[in-house]
């Protein structure tokens, strides 16, 4: 039988939760204590080779004698990442401390896992980052940002989300960004904002564009598409939004600014900053054509969701997976429904 090691004994943490979200604190708290020792190293594991992740593994900074290791998004590796992934963490080095996301479910009870996360798992004994109850989530969410939720607000948000903890961050998003000015969280602000269910989703699938993540796009189309509330001309208008901001640090770079100076306040006097920092979380994922491509396109999608030619869900995937796929999109298809 494999003895579990400790994280302390391992340099290893695997979290798991069912959104990327419930992640940040647990990150901070991993990565605090060597936070003068050196840069944390964050990957994306959307699209990795396993060669890449064996270079990733031999990385260490020049001024460093540690390696500091952020996977994200592990839940996305091919099988042979995965065996790769496991062979690395069996041999690593001391100096080496990794911390693992994994958005899904990696208890016991989940029998689908594959082999190698099979054998991780009872390695290193990853733990559960979903909140104990919605409740608790909302009110840790709001206390953070020193802000007070009406009981009436509670239960508006979790009817909404029906047992969906996949869908309060977003939602909490939206109404604590509502609420900086005046500290407070009430009924009538999730009714306004979020209607009466669902409508969190419209995020998500922002999100899961953002960072390319075709297979994310196809489960949120999905989940969407059985969403009253989920309208596809507030998507596009808030996707427009986000490329937009990618355009203008476009813009900012080609002046010869550097990407570190760039505040929320030269993007849009309007943007907070955690949304600026998500945005710059994705920036290099897209190319200056890319991005202008896709503003330019937009305008078009727009255009054909409100003459309703097509079924308005399967237009938006359809368009979404062609801009990241390109040609493996039904050309057919693109030239009957979106010229």
């Amino acid at each position: 039988m494999k003895k579990k090691l400790k994280e302390d004994e391992t340099g290893v943490k695997i979290v798991f939760a069912s959104s990327e979200k419930f992640f940040e604190d647990k990150a901070k708290e991993f990565f605090e204590r060597f936070v003068s020792e050196a840069d944390v190293t964050k990957v994306s594991c959307l699209k990795i080779e396993p060669s890449q992740l064996e270079g990733l593994f031999e990385v260490r900074g020049l001024f460093s004698d540690i390696s500091l290791i952020h996977l994200q998004n592990c839940e996305k590796l091919k099988k042979e990442s995965s065996k790769k992934l496991l062979d690395l963490l069996k041999k690593k080095s001391d100096t080496a401390h990794i911390f693992i996301e994994f958005v899904g479910d990696l208890s016991p009870r989940n029998k689908n896992l594959d082999e190698s996360w099979k054998e991780i798992v009872k390695l290193f004994s990853p733990e559960n980052c979903n909140p104990t109850s919605q409740r608790s989530y909302i009110l840790k969410r709001a206390e953070k940002e020193g802000i007070t939720v009406d009981e009436n607000a509670i239960l508006a948000l979790t009817n909404w989300a029906s047992k969906d903890l996949f869908l309060l961050p977003s939602a909490m998003d939206l109404l604590i960004l509502s609420s900086l000015e005046r500290k407070r969280i009430e009924e009538k602000d999730v009714v306004e904002l979020l209607g009466t269910g669902g409508s969190g989703s419209v995020f998500d699938l922002v999100d899961k564009f953002l960072l390319k993540d075709t297979s994310g796009i196809v489960e949120s189309i999905v989940r969407i598409e059985n969403d009253p509330d989920a309208s596809p001309i507030a998507f596009v208008s808030i996707l427009n939004k986000q490329f937009q901001y990618l355009g203008k640090i476009r813009c900012f770079l080609s002046k010869g600014l550097n990407f570190g100076k760039i505040t929320p306040q030269m993007v849009d006097k309007r943007l907070y900053f955690w949304q600026f920092e998500k945005i710059k979380n994705v920036f290099h994922q897209w190319s200056e054509e890319e991005i202008f491509r896709v503003i330019s396109s937009l305008a078009t999608l727009d255009k054909t969701l409100k003459g309703d030619p097509i079924e308005a869900w399967l237009g938006v995937e359809k368009y979404l997976l062609y801009q990241i796929e390109g040609e493996k999109i039904d050309k057919f298809w693109l030239k009957e429904n979106m010229t």
